[in-house]
């Protein structure tokens, strides 16, 4: 009976047949694992996809705000420079050089709004993207980044702000009003600043924009300095 059997499972029909099975149970096997492995590989590859379209829009928007934060620098050095040639010669205006009080002319009397862009970055970490980028260091630099690029938004309205004060009391003086109102055109700025010098508020304008970030390059190179390191990084990446 045991020499039948044996013989019966060893022919060659029933060792087709068994191996055929085992073959089909193991391509079953297979084509799960594949089916699982190859969805859960195209979902992965589908977030980093979309990771790098993001992190791509970031950093355009960064260069963005890098270029608004140039500006701003460009800006505050150019009117520290006006203030302090203003000042020198605030007791002797008919001395200065026409061209220079041309070059500077109304800076002071100007003031500024600066908007923050932060759009890119919000859709990140609104879309949960910012959890899907791989390397954390680099999804920490990016949130440091942006608060840097915030803090030096909040440091130029600061300037601008103290310029609107300034300028405010300035024209808080009917007398000042009445020499803009009266002479709007055909007046030199060596006669304007002569006449607001005479004021105490004339001079206290200027004195306050030349103290107040009273090295702007070195203020501003550390924001931009930040923002060129998170560009190097994503680009890196």
């Amino acid at each position: 009976m045991k020499k039948k059997f044996k013989e019966i499972i060893t022919s060659s029909a029933i060792a087709k047949r068994l191996g055929d099975f085992i073959c089909n149970f193991i391509a079953v096997v297979l084509g799960i694992i594949i089916t699982f492995w190859g969805g859960d590989w195209l979902e992965e590859r589908k977030k980093q996809n979309e990771v790098k379209e993001a992190l791509s829009l970031v950093k355009n928007e960064i260069l963005i705000n890098r270029g608004y934060i140039e500006e701003m620098m460009k800006q505050e050095i150019f009117e520290h420079q006006g203030a302090r040639y203003l000042l020198k010669y605030k007791d002797h205006i008919d001395e200065a050089s026409p061209d220079s009080l041309n070059k500077y002319n109304n800076f002071a009397l100007q003031i500024k709004e600066y908007i923050y862009v932060n759009d890119a970055m919000e859709m990140l970490k609104s879309s949960a993207l910012l959890q899907n980028i791989r390397n954390k260091e680099l999804a920490t630099q990016l949130i440091k980044t942006y608060s840097t690029i915030k803090e030096a938004y909040k440091s130029a309205t600061f300037y601008e702000n103290e310029k609107k004060n300034g300028y405010y009391k300035l024209m808080d003086n009917n007398e000042i009003q009445d020499f803009f109102n009266k002479n709007t055109r055909n007046i030199s700025w060596t006669e304007t600043w002569r006449f607001l010098f005479s004021y105490p508020e004339g001079i206290s304008l200027i004195k306050n924009i030349y103290n107040n970030h009273s090295n702007p390059t070195q203020i501003y190179t550390h924001y931009l300095q930040v923002i060129d390191d998170a560009v190097a990084a994503i680009e890196y990446e």
